[in-house]
């Protein structure tokens, strides 16, 4: 068993009315099985703290009714703030917002407040906080065991209550919807999953609680961190009051987006999965902020008509993200597919991965698909959306990431880093999932090949609205936005899918999808695809032009380079021509394609005299090695 889960404790799982206890381990137990824990033995003296991480609302809260009921004597409702005091990207002045909003549904019920505490200190302030209060129950709404298991370690009478109060299906159902596999461990497999849990029965939301237990109030000198978000001081720069007003924080404005969703029986060309390559646009309402932190929750949003399927994404996500070990750390799932898209361009020595010319010509590219100067219309206007209100639609999230890792060849964790950064819904699990299917090394690699960069008809009011907005871009991206395209990106987009499929990635990402990944359900660590273990897995990927490069420049060692130029001038004239450098690639073992022979000549030929001398082999060689 994982060393942080080796503390078993108490725990108390709150379902609805009913609360259940059991001993805590990294298997998910089904509430069926767990032992009735009785309310009735709690007294009106009983007290509690509510911790939250998330869940900023009155209505369908199941953590806040669970702390009301269990501690009728007091209530202290604490908010686990993750970032820098003073927030600094969307998703961080939204939450801000959030807190604010429902620190004012809280004064207006027996004038509760909320305090902030520092999430990246949560186990000492929490100590502090019980020594303090010294409350009968502490009830939290997430599900992190190192902080759980030392907080009961330390405080071993204290009734600890878990309410996961963020999905639509409790987490303990999720392991009936999960493949098995003879080789051992769980099969991840989407498809498996989503059949599994359709048809699960939904939990009616509960109503908001009328009121609530008096406040226990905190020593000022444990308040210290409650200042910047709630402070009356606290103001938000003008780019981020723009993106509030496009999304409001509020319950009422959750509850009215929820409904505004088509109802659940709206014909599937409305709800297409084809990503923006149909003939129309799938309907949002904009409620993916909403949901991550928790200002509606998601039996709620599935009773005013969200998709079922969309809200069990959610669910699939957060599963994975705290069940898989790599996606946490936010190493690829699937290490073997690392790297199949990264393209340097014409092969002309960048060095790979650490090459300096090789990362600048990565960074150039990612930039200008930043500012949205891609050259295609539906992704260049997307990025500016993402710039200037922080959101984007799902089937154009999609369509810009295929840009970036596909088309534009760009390493994925600079589109995830870059989606944390901009996005107002920023949420680690979703964001990660999504990234690692775009790069296909995820879990659920299913979108490829989507056609980025065709224009279509339904795109052209959104297309328009964007590319017409006025941005300011930072001093460091704002030259890449004054740049005009490359007209061969768009150009060259089939022939780029064309050049994937050829080298098998495709292939092997279908086979992820189809196989699912299997994973180890003590550990989380990756064990296999399919049946296949991690060790022994080997898609047949043919290797890039670029890599095929740097594999010819390490068979040639600095020291031999004037021997090897020689034994390859068959003529001795000093210079090679192109059928002397093929019998040379021979030689060394190396096969090019017609494409890859052309870029190979363009990289070696630099003053383009049809032949390659000396001078000119010990360029490429020093600045593909050293690049």
């Amino acid at each position: 068993m994982n060393s942080q889960l080796s503390i078993f404790f108490s725990i108390i799982i709150f379902l609805g009315s009913t609360a259940h206890s059991f001993v805590h381990s990294p298997t998910l137990i089904s509430s069926a099985s767990l032992p009735t824990y009785s309310t009735t033995s709690l007294t009106a003296a009983s007290t509690a703290v509510l911790l939250l991480s998330s869940n900023l609302r009155l209505s369908d809260n199941q953590a806040l009714n669970a702390a009301v009921e269990l501690g009728p004597g007091g209530l202290s409702i604490l908010y686990k703030w993750n970032h820098n005091p003073i927030p600094q990207t969307p998703s961080q002045f939204f939450e801000a917002a959030a807190i604010r909003s429902f620190n004012s549904s809280l004064t207006r019920l027996n004038d509760q407040e909320l305090t902030l505490i520092d999430g990246n200190d949560v186990v000492v302030q929490l100590e502090r906080i019980i020594n303090d209060l010294d409350p009968t129950n502490l009830v939290v709404d997430f599900q992190d065991t190192t902080i759980l298991n030392k907080v009961q370690t330390k405080f071993p009478k204290l009734k600890l209550t878990v309410v996961p109060s963020s999905h639509l299906h409790h987490p303990s159902t999720a392991q009936y919807a999960l493949g098995r596999s003879r080789k051992g461990g769980r099969i991840l497999r989407w498809s498996t999953y989503l059949s599994g849990m359709l048809n699960e029965p939904i939990a009616p939301p509960i109503p908001s609680p009328q009121t609530l237990p008096l406040p226990i109030k905190l020593s000022p000198s444990l308040t210290w961190f409650s200042a910047p978000p709630l402070s009356k001081s606290y103001r938000e720069p003008e780019w981020a009051k723009h993106i509030l007003n496009v999304f409001p924080p509020t319950e009422s404005e959750a509850l009215l987006r929820s409904s505004q969703n088509p109802a659940p029986n709206t014909p599937t060309t409305n709800l297409t999965t084809n990503l923006g390559n149909a003939n129309t646009i799938p309907p949002s309402s904009h409620l993916s902020p909403y949901l991550r932190f928790g200002i509606i929750s998601p039996p709620l949003s599935s009773s005013n008509g969200v998709r079922t399927r969309d809200l069990l994404w959610r669910d699939w996500s957060h599963m994975c993200h705290n069940m898989v070990e790599p996606l946490k750390r936010g190493d690829p799932i699937v290490a073997v597919m690392d790297g199949t898209c990264v393209k340097f361009e014409g092969g002309t020595g960048e060095g790979g991965e650490g090459g300096i010319r090789g990362q600048q010509q990565q960074l150039d590219k990612f930039n200008m698909w930043v500012v949205g100067n891609t050259g295609s219309p539906i992704v260049d206007a997307g990025m500016r959306q993402l710039w200037l209100e922080g959101w984007m639609p799902r089937h154009v999230r999609l369509l810009c990431a295929s840009c970036l890792v596909e088309g534009l060849g760009v390493d994925w964790r600079r589109g995830r880093s870059w989606f944390e950064h901009t996005l107002v819904d920023y949420d680690p699990a979703i964001n990660s999932m999504m990234w690692q299917n775009a790069g296909l090394v995820g879990i659920d690699p299913f979108y490829t090949k989507l056609k980025w960069e065709v224009e279509q008809e339904h795109f052209r009011e959104y297309v328009q609205k964007y590319l017409d907005a006025d941005l300011k871009w930072p001093k460091h991206l704002s030259d890449y936005a004054e740049l005009r395209p490359d007209p061969n990106l768009v150009t060259n987009a089939q022939a780029r899918r064309d050049e994937l499929k050829n080298r098998n990635v495709y292939r092997a990402a279908k086979k992820i999808v189809n196989t699912g990944v299997r994973v180890n359900w003590k550990n989380g660590e990756i064990i296999g695809v399919g049946n296949t273990p991690v060790e022994e897995l080997d898609f047949n990927i043919d290797m890039s032009a670029s890599d095929k490069f740097k594999e010819l420049q390490s068979k040639i060692a600095l020291e031999h380079l004037d021997e090897r130029f020689k034994e390859a001038d068959l003529d001795g004239s000093g210079e090679l021509d192109f059928e002397e450098l093929g019998e040379f690639c021979k030689k060394q073992g190396m096969n090019f394609t017609n494409r890859e022979w052309e870029l190979l000549v363009e990289s070696l030929d630099a003053d383009n005299s049809g032949t390659v001398s000396l001078q000119e082999f010990k360029q490429w060689w020093s600045s593909h090695f050293y690049g």
